[in-house]
C-alpha cells in the first residue's frame, strides 16, 4: 500500500444507527462514523426498516470514518479487509434478481406469536432440542418467514433469498449470499450442535433450503468488494470482506469474551449476557439461548 496506513473497515447495521470503524493493523482505532436510522411502527407492535437504507448508511458511515482516519493520520488510510456485524434474527426477503421485496421485520417485532407457538407445534420440544437447540421467539428469524408465507402470499411467492442485516450489506459490497454460524444460529432454522442448516427444521416448517445462504467462518474470506460496492464505501475494488459476525458475538470478540470464564454484559437496544462455551450447552427445558460464536468452535 506504499505509504498509505494500513487498516481494517468494520461495519455495524445497528438498530438506531449504522456504525463503521476504521482499526490499524496494530488494533488502534483511527477513526468511526455514524448515521443514524430510524424504525417504521406501520401497527403497534410491529417493527421494520428498509434494507437498502442500511446499505445507504453504511456508505455514509464508513466514508465518515475513511475521512476522518486520513484527517488523524495526514495520509492516505488503506483498507486491507472489511469486517461485518449486525443486529440478529432482522429478515431481510430478496426476489430472484436480489432486489428487497420489502421492509425487513426486525428482531424487536412482535407480530409473529402465531408463528411462534406454530413452529413449537410442528416440532415439539424434543424436536426443538434436538434439531435446533433453541425455543422459538417471535422475534427470531424463523417465524418472520412463516408470517411473510401466511399474511403476504404474493410476497412469499417472490422470495428467493432470505439475509439477515449484516449479509444484505455483504450482497451489495460484493454479490454474494453468505451468512456465518453465529447469525445463522439465531434464525431458528440452524442446528447450533452440528453447526449446519437444519433440515429436519425446515421440512417441519415447509420451508425451501434453497432461499438460505451459504454459512462461512466469522474470519473466513466470502467474498471481494465489486467496483461498484466500493465506491459506496469509499475503498479499493477487490478488498475482501470476511464473514463477520452477529452483533452479540462480534462485541463479545471485541471486549475479550472469547473463552470460558469472561461473561459479557451488554446494555443498548437490547440487553443481554454472553458467557462463552467450549461446548453447546443446551439446557432441558432450552430457558436459555444456546448460539454458535464468532470464534471458531466456540458457543455462547
Amino acid at each position: 500500500m506504499g505509504d498509505a496506513t494500513q487498516a481494517v473497515l468494520g461495519i455495524d447495521i445497528g438498530t438506531t444507527a449504522v456504525k463503521a470503524v476504521v482499526v490499524a493493523d496494530d488494533g488502534s482505532v483511527l477513526a468511526e462514523g455514524e448515521a443514524e436510522q430510524a424504525i417504521d411502527t406501520p401497527r403497534p407492535g410491529w417493527s421494520e426498516q428498509d434494507p437498502r437504507d442500511w446499505w445507504q448508511n453504511a456508505g455514509l458511515a464508513a466514508r465518515r470514518a475513511m475521512a476522518a482516519a486520513g484527517a488523524s493520520k495526514g495520509k492516505r488510510v488503506g483498507v486491507a479487509a472489511v469486517g461485518l456485524t449486525g443486529q440478529m434474527h432482522s429478515s431481510v426477503f430478496l426476489d430472484g434478481a436480489g432486489e428487497v421485496i420489502r421492509p425487513a421485520l426486525l428482531w424487536n417485532d412482535a407480530r409473529t406469536s402465531e408463528q411462534r407457538r406454530r413452529i413449537t407445534q410442528a416440532l415439539g420440544m424434543d424436536g426443538l432440542r434436538d434439531a435446533l437447540g433453541n425455543l422459538p421467539l417471535e422475534g427470531f428469524t424463523a417465524p418472520k418467514v412463516l408470517w411473510l408465507m401466511q399474511s403476504e402470499p404474493a410476497n412469499y411467492a417472490r422470495l428467493r433469498t432470505l439475509l439477515l442485516p449484516k449479509d444484505y450489506i455483504r450482497y451489495r459490497l460484493t454479490g454474494d449470499y453468505a451468512t456465518d454460524p453465529s447469525d445463522a444460529a439465531g434464525t431458528l432454522l440452524y442446528d447450533v450442535r452440528r453447526r449446519r442448516w437444519s433440515g429436519a427444521a425446515l421440512d417441519a416448517l415447509g420451508l425451501d433450503a434453497s432461499i438460505l445462504p451459504r454459512v462461512a467462518g466469522s474470519t473466513q474470506i466470502t467474498g471481494a468488494a465489486t467496483a461498484e460496492g466500493a465506491a459506496m464505501l469509499g475503498i479499493a475494488a477487490g478488498t475482501p470482506v470476511v464473514g463477520g459476525g452477529a452483533d452479540n458475538a462480534a462485541g463479545a470478540v471485541g471486549c475479550g469474551a472469547i473463552s470460558e470464564g469472561v461473561m459479557q454484559a451488554s446494555v443498548g437496544t437490547s440487553g443481554t449476557l454472553l458467557l462463552p462455551t467450549r461446548e453447546p450447552h443446551i439446557a432441558p427445558d432450552m430457558s436459555l439461548h444456546t448460539f454458535c460464536h464468532a470464534v471458531p468452535d466456540m458457543w455462547y
